[in-house]
């Protein structure tokens, strides 16, 4: 039960183990770093244009090879990110096809809900605006996608 990474968390304790209702996902946005980074207008709009989504444990969250059309925050439950090599899990505060957005490439690995997932999600073209807008949330963004390359280059891989 207890072989996740994330399973040590006391966020996971809490929602899942001890079976506490899950926090709504307008707290959760609240609650994470990229909110925290965002002026006040930023966070009207993060707040005002945020859509509730949840996925079931093994659904797809994005699908390899498409052009990214929004961008989701993780706001409860854990994603594996499955790509050549392994997979990464990714838990509550975690970015979404960021990069990918940004940048307008198709995303190169798939995201699969490891546990039933609840996210919240912004659509392109305006997190886009919202980034232009606010140094501070910019900023973030650009630092967490460099953290998540960094990452990757020096995460282990198998050798095929």
């Amino acid at each position: 039960l207890l072989k996740h990474p994330l399973h040590h968390s006391i966020h996971y304790i809490y929602t899942h183990l001890l079976l506490l209702p899950p926090v709504d996902a307008q707290r959760s946005l609240v609650n994470t770093d990229m909110y925290k980074a965002a002026d006040a207008d930023a966070r009207a709009v993060l707040e005002q244009l945020g859509r509730h989504r949840h996925f079931g444990k093994e659904e797809t969250v994005m699908h390899e090879g498409r052009v990214a059309s929004s961008v989701m925050i993780v706001t409860d439950g854990i994603v594996r990110r499955e790509q050549l090599g392994g997979a990464d899990h990714l838990g509550p505060g975690e970015l979404l096809a960021v990069h990918h957005v940004l940048n307008g490439e198709p995303l190169n690995y798939a995201f699969t809900a490891d546990t039933g997932v609840e996210v919240c999600e912004f659509d392109a073209e305006a997190f886009r605006c919202c980034c232009d807008r606010c140094p501070g949330l910019d900023s973030y963004v650009w630092k967490y996608c460099a953290r998540r390359v960094a990452e990757q280059l020096l995460a282990p891989r198998a050798v095929l």
